[in-house]
């Protein structure tokens, strides 16, 4: 819980260093991957906070279904609504780079946090932790739990989560690089 904390903080923090190249009383938008997720909540509570403690007018957004079409659609709402800055969490890394690439071709900044976007849909990216870090943690928590030997499996939200599918690429990447030591762990599909 601690390090959740500490990266949360660090994600909060380096939003904060994003937001001081905007005027005061500017709309800012954050779109999170989908509603009734704790995690997106705290983000997007973390998220309003930070904008009004810097006099911005946060805009929050989510959509009820993980999917790039929910998101497409409130993207398309927020240029409409001429925001400055669009901040996403994205569900797909590249189904969303033609409404990005159009909201920036507008003026408006563009920046992923969480789950990223490709790097033309996006000015910068802040994560609010390593990925490589995350994925020896996982499966030296997993190879903890079994006792070094035992059947192991991902659950991920949603096939297109960037996040989550980097996450299990290093976590496959940890299991081969160190096969010796995790011979007994097999990852089940």
């Amino acid at each position: 819980m601690k390090r959740f904390l500490k990266s949360l903080l660090l994600g909060s923090i380096l939003l904060l260093m994003v937001l001081p190249v905007f005027a005061k009383g500017e709309r800012i938008a954050f779109v999170f991957k989908s509603t009734g997720n704790p995690y997106g909540e705290k983000m997007m509570d973390g998220f309003k906070t930070s904008c009004e403690e810097q006099g911005y007018e946060a805009i929050l957004r989510a959509p009820e279904q993980p999917t790039a079409e929910s998101q497409i659609q409130i993207i398309e709402q927020l240029i409409t609504q001429k925001v400055k800055t669009i901040c996403i969490s994205a569900n797909d890394a590249d189904a969303l780079q033609p409404v990005l690439t159009k909201a920036m071709k507008r003026g408006i900044k563009v920046c992923a946090v969480d789950s990223n976007v490709n790097a033309a849909s996006r000015m910068v990216f802040v994560n609010q932790a390593d990925s490589e870090q995350i994925r020896r943690t996982l499966i030296q928590a997993a190879y903890d739990m079994t006792g070094g030997s035992g059947d192991i499996a991902v659950l991920s939200a949603t096939s297109q989560a960037t996040n989550q599918n980097l996450w299990i690429d290093w976590m496959k990447k940890e299991l081969s690089e160190n096969a010796s030591k995790y011979a007994n762990l097999k990852l089940v599909k």
